[in-house]
């Protein structure tokens, strides 16, 4: 819901609790966790933090894809937002 205000701070925040709650209580490559970094990720990006925006998605992507079938749905989605990191990532480069 923080996201979708714009406050992405709050958001991260919140994302960075759930993730300490859910390390705490499953496996570390759990896909609950997968999750949750992909939301870290996302604002990561928003917030304009696009290298830890790119290591989390990473690692969200790492879990998912002992999981998910590599052209599932969500892989194409963890790859397709890797791909806008990557480019602001070149943008800010140059």
């Amino acid at each position: 819901i923080y996201s979708k205000l714009a406050n992405y701070e709050k958001a991260k925040s919140l994302h960075d609790e759930s993730l300490a709650i859910y390390k705490k209580h499953l496996p570390a490559e759990h896909i609950r966790i997968a999750w949750v970094l992909l939301q870290q990720g996302k604002t990561s990006y928003e917030l304009g933090n696009y290298k830890e925006s790119k290591d989390l998605v990473e690692q969200s992507l790492q879990i998912y894809k002992k999981y998910l079938k590599e052209d599932s749905i969500i892989i194409a989605q963890n790859l397709a937002i890797l791909g806008d990191i990557y480019i602001k990532l070149s943008h800010h480069d140059i």
